[in-house]
C-alpha cells in the first residue's frame, strides 16, 4: 500500500501539466539543437508525456519551397483529462513549431490562417480557432472559435490553393464561450511556437479518446507553401491532470492512516 501511494507521488511529480504561454519546454526537452538554428532537428527531443503525439512535418527539417519563413515544421498534441473520467470533458493542447512569423507577412499581404482541429477519427473538420495576428484580430477573430459544420463554414483565402490556408466564413456558428480557447506565440530565433487549447466536453471527448476516435489537424499561412493538414486515428490517451494523482494519493494516504486509528 505504502508502495502505492509512493508511486502515486511520483507520476503527479512527471505527469505531464501544459500552459498556453508559447513557452516550449512543457511539452519537450533536451533539444539537440538550438530553436534560433535555421533546420528544425526532429528528433532531437525528448517528449515530456508519452501520450504526446508528435506528426512531424512532411517536408522533413530543412525548409521547403518558400524558405523558413513559409515552413511548418512540428506539431504536437495531448488530450489532458481533468478528473480522469472518460465522460467528463477536459482540455486538448496543440503546439506548433513554424517558421511564419505570428503578425504574418504584412509587406506580402499574408496571415496565417485559422486552425481546424476534427475531434474524431473521420478526417471532419468541426472546429476552427483564430490563431493569426493580423487585421483581423481587431474584429476579434484571434482566439475566437466556431463551429464547423461543412465546407461551406471555411474558405481558402488565398489563390495558392496547395497549402489551403482556410478561414471560418461567416456562415460558422461562434462558440467561443463553449470550447473556451487560449493561444499564445512564442518567439525563438527564426522559429515560432504556437500554443492553442480548446476545452473539450464529455461528448468530445468520446470523440477523442473512445474506439475509432482520434483528431484531424489542419493549418496552414496565406501563401505558405507548406501546410499541414493529417489526421489521427488511433483514439487518444488522456494524460490525467498533476492535482488529481496528487488528490487520489492523499486519498488513500488518509484511509491508511485511519486504518491504524484506534477505534474507540
Amino acid at each position: 500500500m505504502w508502495l502505492g501511494i509512493l508511486a502515486m507521488m511520483v507520476m503527479a511529480g512527471t505527469a505531464s501539466a501544459f500552459s498556453v504561454d508559447g513557452d516550449y519546454s512543457d511539452w519537450f526537452t533536451g533539444y539537440s539543437g538550438t530553436l534560433s538554428d535555421n533546420d528544425w532537428v526532429q528528433g532531437g527531443y525528448t517528449l515530456t508525456d508519452t501520450r504526446i503525439r508528435e506528426f512531424p512535418d512532411e517536408e522533413g527539417p530543412n525548409p521547403g519551397y518558400g524558405g523558413q519563413d513559409y515552413d511548418i515544421e512540428d506539431v504536437f498534441y495531448v488530450y489532458v483529462d481533468a478528473d480522469g473520467n472518460a465522460v467528463s470533458g477536459g482540455t486538448l493542447y496543440i503546439g506548433l513549431v513554424t517558421g511564419f512569423p505570428p503578425d504574418g507577412q504584412p509587406g506580402d499581404g499574408y496571415y496565417a490562417g485559422d486552425l481546424f482541429l476534427g475531434l474524431g477519427g473521420s478526417g471532419d473538420l468541426t472546429v476552427a480557432v483564430g490563431v493569426g495576428t493580423d487585421a483581423a484580430t481587431s474584429t476579434g477573430r484571434f482566439e475566437q472559435a466556431w463551429a464547423i459544420n461543412g465546407v461551406s463554414d471555411y474558405t481558402n483565402t488565398s489563390p495558392y490553393t496547395s497549402s489551403s490556408p482556410y478561414r471560418a466564413s461567416g456562415t460558422a456558428t461562434n462558440v467561443t464561450g463553449t470550447v473556451n480557447p487560449d493561444v499564445a506565440w512564442g518567439t525563438y530565433g527564426v522559429h515560432y511556437f504556437m500554443e492553442t487549447s480548446i476545452a473539450v466536453d464529455a461528448a468530445g471527448e468520446l470523440l477523442l479518446t473512445d474506439t475509432g476516435g482520434g483528431l484531424r489537424v489542419h493549418w496552414t499561412m496565406g501563401c505558405g507553401n507548406d501546410v499541414t493538414d493529417f489526421t489521427d486515428d488511433t483514439p487518444l490517451v488522456p494524460v490525467p491532470e498533476p492535482t488529481t494523482i496528487v488528490l487520489l494519493g492523499m486519498g488513500v494516504l488518509g484511509v491508511a492512516l485511519r486504518s491504524r486509528h484506534p477505534q474507540c
